[in-house]
């Protein structure tokens, strides 16, 4: 199966691609702000005939309903739980980045036996700066979401990186233009409001923790807290900025599949 697909999961009908052989483990993955599945692109390529790859569109991104903000945390993770219902899928490797990530730390918390392992990629447990989130809402309710395309490419990526002309930094870039009011809202909503540190330690499935040494947006530090409070947690730096699965999605497919295999083999038999 591939290309993009529907289904009605709760009150969303969440566009989503399922792909790999139907026999292979299966791989849940869910995306930031201002994208949608298409930022997994090269990194569900890494992990061609290995895998089986479920990407799909958070509420209000991407082909995904988009329903009057403002959206929490918990209700982007519930989402994720309805689509494995609709889909009738148990048990799923979960990876999310950026709110991805911040929706797996509910997930986790409060999901833990639809989660085989959990990954959380350039994410943190605790907003710091709600005023910059209130700004950027108030720019995408007065003036659309154009304005806040270009400084979010900017924090996405290193400077190289955006300058090096990589086709996957002007599709993305209509990712982000197309990406509803209402569903950046509500989501960035949920991220203004992020406090859930107090979960972490109630995550009990392997866990790892991705960081870009150039995250300006979630810097390594917060990931290392992360790490910390979950017990048992792995951390690995990659040198990238924000979406280091866009960026270096080799060395985040290398990462994640050493840490699966490391799990696997831990595991008594």
């Amino acid at each position: 199966m591939s290309g993009l697909l529907s289904i009605r999961a709760g009150e969303l009908d969440v566009a989503y691609r399922l792909d790999g052989p139907p026999d292979a483990p299966l791989v849940l993955l869910a995306h930031g702000l201002l994208t949608s599945h298409a930022i997994w692109g090269a990194f569900a390529a890494a992990l061609r005939g290995r895998w089986r790859l479920l990407r799909y569109d958070l509420r209000g991104h991407g082909a995904t309903t988009a329903t009057p903000a403002p959206y929490a945390i918990a209700t982007l993770a519930h989402d994720a739980v309805r689509l494995l219902d609709a889909l009738g899928i148990e048990r799923a490797h979960f990876i999310g980045t950026s709110l991805g990530g911040m929706l797996g730390q509910h997930l986790g918390a409060h999901h833990g036996d639809r989660v085989a392992t959990l990954t959380l990629a350039n994410t943190t447990a605790v907003q710091g700066m709600p005023s910059a989130w209130q700004q950027r809402i108030d720019t995408a309710r007065q003036h659309g979401i154009a304005p806040l395309v270009e400084p979010t490419l900017a924090r996405w990526f290193t400077a190289p990186f955006l300058a090096s002309g990589n086709a996957q930094v002007a599709h993305l870039r209509a990712v982000a233009a197309a990406t509803t009011v209402d569903g950046f809202v509500g989501c960035a909503s949920a991220v203004r409001g992020l406090t859930q540190a107090e979960l972490l330690p109630r995550i009990a499935r392997p866990t790892l923790v991705i960081v870009g040494d150039a995250d300006a947006a979630t810097p390594p530090a917060e990931g290392a807290a992360i790490q910390a409070a979950i017990a048992g947690a792995r951390l690995v730096h990659l040198r990238a900025a924000h979406q280091a699965v866009a960026e270096v999605p080799e060395a985040f497919a290398a990462a994640w599949e050493a840490f699966v295999s490391h799990v696997t083999n831990a595991e008594p038999s």
